[in-house]
């Protein structure tokens, strides 16, 4: 799909926008979503939970022993030091086998 704007580049935005019950979407290439001050690529960077949960590992926390470094799920293989990493589980099965990391973490988010 080529670029609304400049019909020449290849549509790597799509931007839906709702003004006074109207959408209307547009499909921008980066140049022109840079020039409507539209970001295209998401700043590179740890998401937001990754580093809220790396601060919560205080020396209270359950992962910090080795054993908990050394959990990961049997299912999908995630570690806790990816947990920790990504701020999100990998599968189902992860909430069984972090129970206790997850539990003493939320237990400390919501006191």
């Amino acid at each position: 799909m080529l670029c609304d704007i400049c019909g020449v580049n290849e549509a790597v935005v799509h931007l839906t926008q709702v003004v006074n019950n109207k959408t209307t979407t547009s499909h921008l290439c980066e140049r022109c979503a840079a020039d409507k001050g539209v970001q295209a690529k998401p700043p590179l960077g740890s998401p937001p939970l990754a580093d809220f949960l790396s601060k919560m590992g205080g020396p209270e926390s359950p992962s910090a022993g080795s054993a908990a470094e050394d959990l990961a799920c049997p299912f999908c293989g995630l570690t806790a030091a990816e947990f920790k990493e990504l701020g999100r589980l990998g599968c189902p099965q992860c909430y069984t086998t972090f129970e206790g990391y997850l539990r003493g973490l939320l237990r400390r988010i919501h006191g």
